[in-house]
């Protein structure tokens, strides 16, 4: 007796891991990151800029980052860097400046001790700067 279903399939649960490569995606996203990228890759950086990617565990931020940075190794600019950085991981916000800048140093492959220097003295300053900004917050009028 045939039972209108397909023998050969197999329902299976996907893994709950962010995709890595291109020839992931079977969500379509591929084609949004590519455009991302190009929007990255086009940008002058004579001005700062930032780029938001938002929405609640489990959407595929993590993804789309992956493939945003497929794109952009495939172009292999020589002044572009890209920094791996979860700053959820830190709750102090001195923690969070050195390791933000310790991902810098080791990401950009930096091993002249004198840059290393000037970048501690800067997160120190930066520290003191959030301290005292601290301080001017909790003073209640």
């Amino acid at each position: 007796m045939e039972s209108g279903v397909n023998d050969d399939y197999r329902p299976r649960l996907l893994p709950d891991v962010p995709i890595t490569r291109i020839e992931q995606d079977k969500l379509g996203r591929a084609q949004y990151a590519e455009h991302l990228a190009k929007i990255i890759q086009n940008h002058s950086f004579t001005e700062s800029a930032v780029i938001g990617i938002c929405g609640e565990w489990g959407t595929g931020k993590t993804s789309l980052m992956n493939l945003v940075e497929c794109h952009l190794k495939k172009k292999s600019d020589p002044h572009l860097h890209i920094v791996h950085f979860k700053p959820w991981r830190w709750s102090d916000e001195r923690w969070l400046n050195t390791r933000f800048f310790d991902a810098i140093v080791k990401q950009a492959g930096i091993k002249d001790k004198d840059v290393k220097k000037h970048i501690a003295t800067f997160v120190n300053m930066l520290d003191m700067l959030c301290e005292l900004d601290e301080r001017l917050f909790l003073v209640k009028p």
